[in-house]
């Protein structure tokens, strides 16, 4: 479980309490088998957690985790993530890789409404250093219990089937080649031994083009800004490098932090959304000021949700910039933002809700208020909704008011009307405290959705099935993007 295993806070809470959620059946091993287990397998250590076996797991965390997680934590999030798939079917494979002194194991688990991938990082001392519930697309490929190779080895005997190191964590998509773009493979790198993968987006039979960087949402994202079968940020990069534009994009760096030892922070607490996200768009923006195959003097940044929030920070940190992009990003600190999601949910469900589910999530929102109001008494350590108190105490400081004056580059602003985690009241507070800027563009997309993807749904409780849609982001943004970019 990483320090943010998945802020994308709506489709969570739904989760939590939306009536067939249900939880996974604990009867798939016999009673007495998973008594007698010690859980050290990744794949016991997965039958242990359905099985409610709480004790046996907890003890296999390192330090690092047990200070972010106390046990009852790691129950609710286990429960929560493994539950909201259904019951359990069958196990499916082992996925594997090795990372600077680490072993990470995806166990993949098939149940009655999906597939989970339970991602385990095993430390020299055979420690638990990370637990995270993954998208099936995001497993690590090959079996390493298949019966063809010995289990400690099949990562050598088959190499194919199990590469190790980064071949491993490499997207199943290659680099596009097409007759209007190319894309090769860039590492961003920052102060840290952290090298991020990703892309560069070029158009050909353009000399010198504008280039921008693409910068993710909350949570764990790859390159492609991935959610079920949707990539935004593949089709903005591809969208705009047929119109003549190279595009950025790479992992975020809460993704690799799961592989990688030398992209987490020593204590997970302190991590603030400086070591999250700003740190590495200020060493992909020295990337392209260095790149021959791009204009240095017109870089420009994009930022989705969490991204579009931290646009104000990103110019004022980047003064070089010729340009941003803030896409369905709030203007609403984090906290209050998963409140409001949280009580809209509550409202959208009403009388629906049995009795006791509804009294359960009443009381995380009102833990979720408690939490907000004494926030500056509370424990820099202490968690809630996958972040420490101490992420929540820096955060406001990126979205201070001033940082919004002293904006003066030009900014461009996109919203969908059916955005149901970012509202259109965002969009217009965005505005506003914008309203003074000599060069703010901004537009509203009628029956578009967060992903800035085609949407009828109004309702925050059906956002887990509109993205399990796939679909592409509207053409007419990705114009109205290079219309902007060309244009300075």
């Amino acid at each position: 479980m990483s320090l943010r295993t998945n802020l994308l806070y709506t489709a969570a809470f739904i989760c939590s309490i939306q009536i067939g959620c249900g939880t996974a059946k604990k009867a798939e091993e016999p009673k007495a088998a998973v008594e007698n287990m010690q859980c050290n397998s990744p794949e016991e250590f997965t039958a242990c957690m359905r099985a409610g076996e709480f004790d046996k797991t907890y003890r296999l965390f390192a330090k690092q985790m047990t200070n972010v997680f106390s046990k009852s934590q790691f129950e609710a999030v286990a429960k929560q993530f493994i539950g909201s798939a259904g019951d359990y079917q069958s196990y499916v494979r082992t996925g594997y890789a090795e990372k600077n002194g680490s072993k990470i194991y995806d166990v993949v688990e098939k149940y009655a409404k999906g597939t989970v991938v339970t991602r385990l990082s095993y430390n020299a001392e055979d420690q638990i250093d990370g637990l995270y519930f993954l998208n099936e697309n995001q497993a690590l490929p090959g079996n390493i219990r298949a019966e063809s190779a010995p289990k400690e080895e099949a990562n050598q005997a088959n190499p194919e089937a199990a590469p190790a190191g980064d071949k491993a964590i490499r997207d199943e998509n290659a680099p596009a080649l097409t007759d209007k773009f190319k894309e090769s493979i860039v590492v961003v790198s920052g102060k840290d031994s952290c090298a991020l993968d990703g892309y560069l987006t070029i158009p050909k039979n353009v000399e010198k083009p504008p280039v921008v960087i693409l910068v993710h949402g909350s949570g764990s994202s790859d390159k492609d800004e991935t959610v079920g079968p949707n990539k935004p940020f593949k089709d903005i990069a591809h969208g705009l490098a047929e119109r003549g534009i190279a595009v950025l994009r790479y992992t975020k760096r809460t993704l690799a932090m799961q592989t990688d030892a030398g992209c987490r922070p020593e204590d997970l607490t302190r991590l603030t959304i400086r070591e999250e996200t700003l740190d590495d768009v200020k060493a992909a923006v020295q990337l392209m000021q260095s790149e021959p195959k791009v204009d240095a003097s017109r870089i420009f940044v994009l930022g989705h949700s969490l991204g579009g929030m931290l646009i104000p920070a990103i110019a004022h940190e980047n003064p070089s910039l010729k340009g941003v992009i803030s896409v369905a990003g709030p203007v609403t600190s984090m906290l209050k933002m998963m409140i409001r999601q949280g009580e809209l949910v509550m409202q959208e469900l009403g009388d629906a809700l049995p009795a006791d589910q509804r009294e359960k999530a009443n009381k995380d929102i009102a833990d979720l208020k408690a939490f907000d109001e004494k926030l500056a008494n509370i424990p820099d350590e202490q968690v809630m909704a996958g972040a420490s108190a101490y992420y929540y105490k820096t955060f406001d400081q990126y979205i201070a008011p001033a940082l919004y004056k002293e904006l003066k580059m030009p900014i461009l602003l996109l919203q969908g009307a059916n955005d149901m985690q970012v509202s259109v009241e965002e969009f217009s507070k965005y505005k506003e405290l914008l309203k003074d800027h000599p060069a703010m563009e901004s537009k509203l997309y009628p029956e578009t959705n967060h992903l800035m993807m085609p949407s009828t749904n109004t309702k925050s409780i059906n956002i887990q099935t509109e993205y399990a849609i796939p679909a592409h982001v509207r053409d007419e943004v990705i114009e109205d993007i290079a219309k902007f970019i060309l244009a300075h």
